[in-house]
């Protein structure tokens, strides 16, 4: 709580009645704290000013050799309070050493991860805050150093900022913390000091997931208070396993109640993986070819392009496996933060499998191709969706509905979707359906990991998209999505594949090897010119492969069972196909 500093010994106590909570047994409560510094007539030592109640929270001890000042009064941030502030000068006008200030007494054994923060002021452009210390202790000996964001430098920074802490802040029953001027040229000031709870996430793992999967999220402790999460739950942790974002509101065991920040939870749904083979059977000794596709969950975006002037473009890909009635789709364009559609362009006719559909903005001239719209003039802070009517619901989103990044959605390498080309990496197989939520530039968190970039005009990709994983089938290990197999018996073949994420999926196919055999018994294998038995009958049989079979002797014939009188000694073949056509041979002499 903040309070305007007052100077009578009536007021004095009012403001420790306010800070301090009694439990039960007549203990101290942890308190969030704040010191506003007060106000002083003029230039007051530490000491001087503790002594006469000057500083907000009289039940703790504040020391030091810095000074109270009136002068440039904090300014500039939300609750700068003015008025009085603590002066640092640099060391070089100070024999006794490094200014300091120290605030200790404070109880933040109830407090759920204490955050400090304050405000600053340096009398230099240049410097950025390094030679200010800021520490924490626990006993008055051992100090932490924690930190605080570089100030910036140049011209016009020399101004009041309000920062906050990194770093743990102990949580003890009394916390000292100190700053501290190490700079021989700068001379800084400080107001407004607060130790406020905070919430944060805890992701078990990462928050982008696979089918089937969950990640648990742990809210801070809320040191005997409780915890309300955005989707209603009231316990420490859940469990989470679909597209949403989550915050969670902690109240602490001193009552004080903070809010975390988002954390974004992406479930990617099951990957569809389809096995197929030029032939399902083969002959022993052949060959046959494997494929293996995927296919994406519905249409989905696959290039933006944000180009110079109005070279503006969307493609659409269609990966389903079916030809897609358009009519039931609609593309809208969310324009500077929008929530609401700021451009509807309803979709006409089919999109065949396999096909693209790209939209772009009518004076566009750089791609010959697509189809001419009104509603395709995105900048790079807009937010782009796909909506399926039958279903009432988003197929795919581009950046963030209802945000406004300021110029563009950036990303770590140079990602923006401003003045760039992004093409949709390949193992992407299915849209974003949940709008992310999440405020900032950052705040489309896929660019990055869904998107290839490219440069500004590039339209080199329009038209053409396909999706595939990285796939190994086995047995075998064979890689990519088109192999050669040449198996020995029938064999059944699983493809699996890894996309996004490294979530993977699989499919089967099955080789059928046909392996038909023929054998040939004779009646008689020795025949005697003019004595005894002058012809044999032979006859073939067949096994294996699939029946039917036909039957083919050299003699011409095509019975099983063939009739011979030869005058020579004399070989007779026999060839047997299957109904696969897969062949056999074999002989007799007779």
């Amino acid at each position: 709580m903040k309070k305007n500093s007052h100077t009578n010994g009536s007021g004095a106590l009012f403001r420790r009645m306010l800070l301090i909570f009694a439990f039960g047994s007549g203990s101290l409560a942890a308190q969030t704290f704040t010191e506003s510094m007060g106000s002083v007539a003029s230039t007051t030592s530490i000491v001087s000013y503790e002594a006469a109640n000057g500083f907000d929270n009289d039940g703790f001890t504040m020391t030091g050799n810095a000074d109270i000042r009136n002068t440039s009064a904090s300014n500039g941030y939300a609750g700068a309070s003015g008025l009085a502030n603590v002066f640092f000068t640099n060391n070089t006008t100070n024999p006794a050493g490094n200014r300091s200030f120290q605030i200790e007494g404070i109880n933040t054994s109830n407090i759920s991860d204490p955050v400090l923060s304050f405000g600053i002021l340096k009398s230099t452009v240049a410097s950025d805050g390094s030679d200010f210390i800021v520490e924490v202790s626990t006993d008055g000996i051992n100090y932490t150093p924690v930190s605080f964001p570089a100030l910036p430098t140049g011209t016009g920074t020399a101004v009041w900022r309000y920062e906050t802490v990194t770093g743990a802040i102990p949580q003890v029953s009394d916390l000292r913390i100190r700053w501290t001027n190490t700079s021989a040229t700068t001379q800084y000031r400080i107001d407004d000091v607060n130790l406020n709870c905070s919430a944060s996430i805890t992701p078990s793992q990462s928050t982008t997931l696979c089918a089937g999967d969950n990640v648990t999220l742990t809210a801070s402790n809320a040191l005997g208070g409780s915890y309300l999460w955005s989707n209603s739950a009231a316990t420490q942790s859940i469990s989470a396993g679909s597209s949403a974002t989550y915050t969670v509101q902690v109240t602490d065991g001193s009552g004080c109640v903070s809010v975390s920040s988002p954390v974004r939870v992406l479930a990617y749904p099951a990957a569809m993986v389809s096995a197929s083979a030029s032939d399902s059977t083969i002959c022993t000794g052949d060959s046959a070819t494997l494929h293996a596709r995927t296919l994406t969950q519905d249409l989905i975006f696959s290039e933006y392009v944000e180009g110079s002037g109005n070279e503006k473009y969307i493609e659409i890909y269609n990966g389903t496996g079916a030809a897609v009635n358009l009519s039931d789709y609609e593309y809208l364009a969310f324009h500077n933060g929008a929530a609401s559609p700021s451009f509807t362009t309803a979709l006409s006719g089919t999109l065949a499998d396999g096909a693209t559909l790209v939209l772009k903005n009518g004076s566009a001239t750089l791609y010959s191709g697509g189809q001419a719209e009104f509603g395709v003039q995105h900048n790079g802070n807009d937010a782009l969706a796909l909506y399926k009517i039958s279903t009432s619901s988003y197929v795919d989103i581009f950046g963030v509905i209802g945000q406004d990044p300021g110029t563009a959605w950036t990303g770590p390498g140079g990602y923006s979707t401003m003045d760039h080309t992004l093409r949709r990496k390949p193992n992407v197989y299915s849209g974003i359906t949940v709008n992310p939520g999440l405020a900032g530039a950052n705040g489309f968190t896929t660019l990055t990991t869904e998107w290839d970039l490219y440069a500004t005009d590039d339209v080199s990709g329009l038209g053409m998209h396909s999706v595939d994983g990285a796939y190994v089938w086995n047995p075998g290990s064979y890689s990519g999505n088109m192999v050669s197999v040449s198996p020995s018996s029938t064999t059944t073949y699983t493809v699996t594949g890894t996309f996004i994420n490294g979530c993977t999926a699989s499919d089967d196919v099955t080789i059928n090897v046909s392996n038909p055999s023929v054998s040939v018994s004779a009646s008689d294998t020795l025949i005697y010119l003019c004595y005894g038995p002058q012809s044999s009958t032979l006859t073939a049989n067949a096994s294996g492969g699939t029946a039917p079979y036909s039957i083919s002797w050299s003699t011409g014939e095509t019975t099983s069972s063939v009739t011979v009188s030869p005058n020579t000694t004399t070989t007779y073949s026999v060839t047997v196909s299957d109904n696969n056509g897969c062949t056999s041979s074999s002989s007799s002499i007779a």
